[in-house]
């Protein structure tokens, strides 16, 4: 197990900045722990079930040197061996700061510059998501209805451009 624990200091009463802080501090304590060094930034996501932690960086100096070299189909299969045989201990990070047992995993990386990683958990519903999930699909409803009177339109005809709100 690793020596980097995202379950020290965390209680039930976290935030959401908590649990990301947790999500990217134990993914980057895996990998220094076991690369010797971390990548240079980490951002986490996570809405809902689905939990995504972006890692730039961070290769190790094996791995640059075989991308110099013109490797780089290695260092991803390397990095996606490396990935699968890790995956318990990316899970324990994971569940230990979502309070969520992870039901899927999934990574990718790129070698090229900017060197990212990405690895994605989808997590089990929460014990009490049944009820939210029928207050997120009231409120849902509620939203769709005000666009479709303003628009005339059916609710699954709205279209949101990634950077803008449907309000």
């Amino acid at each position: 197990m690793s020596s980097v624990s995202p379950r020290e200091g965390l209680t039930a009463g976290q935030s959401h900045g908590d649990v990301l802080t947790a999500i990217s501090d134990g993914m980057v304590g895996l990998l220094k722990e076991f690369y010797g060094n971390g990548p240079r930034r980490t951002k986490s996501y996570y809405a809902d079930d689905l939990v995504v932690c972006v890692l730039r960086g961070g290769f190790s100096r094996v791995e640059e040197t075989l991308l110099e070299g013109g490797r780089g189909t290695a260092v991803i299969q390397q990095r996606m061996e490396f990935q699968e045989l890790m995956r318990q201990r990316f899970e324990d990070v994971i569940e230990t700061a979502t309070g969520r047992r992870v039901i899927g995993f999934m990574s990718g990386n790129q070698a090229a510059a900017p060197g990212v990683s990405v690895a994605s958990h989808k997590t089990a519903p929460a014990a009490s998501s049944k009820k939210n999930a029928v207050t997120q699909r009231q409120q849902r409803l509620a939203v769709f209805s005000q666009i479709r009177g303003r628009s005339g339109r059916r609710p699954h005809d709205v279209y949101v451009p990634a950077n803008r709100s449907a309000e």
